[in-house]
């Protein structure tokens, strides 16, 4: 219950002295996770706010932080906090891109809220500054390029990657990579991995954009 993480809380803030540290941070994060399940979401923000700032001065850029960072971007998201959210995404994004291990379905989900944020009415109409996709497209292609480097196994998440990663930087300018993870997630998706699930539409889909990508390059 929330009652106990609150005296785990406590228990280790006097055990270190008010010195932070990475318990602390893990605290605040799993008071957060129970305060927005009960739905009090203005609490939760609180608690993922301290959680980020424990893991940035304890443990630095390391999975902790980006997914903590995460966390409180869906925070600020569910409370109408547009703007800062895409800037805690991006952010998430940016550290997600460089960790030695690339939690995917973390990265997927990220993207996903991006385009929300940015092609969504009600959510793009109270970004104070839309800079458009093209501020990802270092990150995207950056993930891209360890996936391809690394000979990762391609799978349902990098193949999902590869469509909606390119779906948002092609908004932003970057056409002819885009277009190469388009390809890449149709292999995927007509390939016998998925013969026992009908991924049509998930091909019909890129195909789709990668014609408007090819036109819009042709257009500039």
């Amino acid at each position: 219950s929330v009652r106990l993480l609150y005296q785990a809380l406590k228990f280790y803030s006097g055990e270190y002295k008010g010195v932070m540290h990475s318990i602390i941070g893990k605290c605040h994060s799993a008071i957060g996770r129970s305060l927005e399940a009960l739905g009090e979401h203005y609490k939760a923000e609180h608690h993922f706010y301290e959680s980020v700032r424990n893991f940035w001065l304890t443990c630095g850029y390391s999975p902790l932080t980006g997914n903590a960072i995460k966390k409180l971007a869906d925070a600020k998201r569910t409370l109408g906090h547009f703007s800062d959210a895409q800037q805690l995404y991006k952010q998430s994004l940016q550290l997600h891109s460089n960790f030695d291990t690339m939690d995917m379905r973390a990265i997927v989900d990220i993207i996903y809220a991006l385009q929300q944020l940015h092609y969504g009415k009600r959510e793009r109409a109270k970004l104070e500054s839309d800079s458009g996709s093209s501020q990802y497209v270092d990150s995207v292609q950056r993930i891209r390029d360890r996936i391809r480097k690394q000979k990762t196994k391609v799978d349902d998440n990098i193949a999902v990657f590869y469509k909606i990663g390119a779906e948002l930087i092609i908004t932003g300018g970057a056409w002819d990579l885009g277009v190469v993870m388009l390809k890449d997630a149709v292999s995927y998706f007509q390939g016998s991995v998925n013969e026992q699930v009908d991924c049509s539409h998930l091909v019909r889909q890129c195909k789709e954009l990668i014609k408007v990508a090819e036109q819009s390059r042709k257009q500039v």
